[in-house]
């Protein structure tokens, strides 16, 4: 579960970022169907998950994207 969840923090970041995901797909080696399905229920799964929550507003903290 926890790798699942830092790939969709990964997957969110990159695509606030800027990136497509096609590009993002490639970089992680999954599908852009899958890339654009993390996308999709990104917020979904952060209402399921308290620790990944957490991990969201840490990363925001160091990245300074508050």
């Amino acid at each position: 579960m926890e790798t699942v969840d830092a790939r969709y923090l990964l997957v969110f970041f990159l695509f606030e970022s800027g990136m497509y995901p096609s590009q993002i797909a490639a970089h992680i080696h999954k599908t852009k169907r899958a890339v654009n399905y993390m996308i999709s229920n990104f917020h979904e799964r952060m209402e399921s998950g308290k620790m990944m929550r957490i991990y969201w507003d840490d990363i925001k903290n160091l990245l300074g994207n508050n």
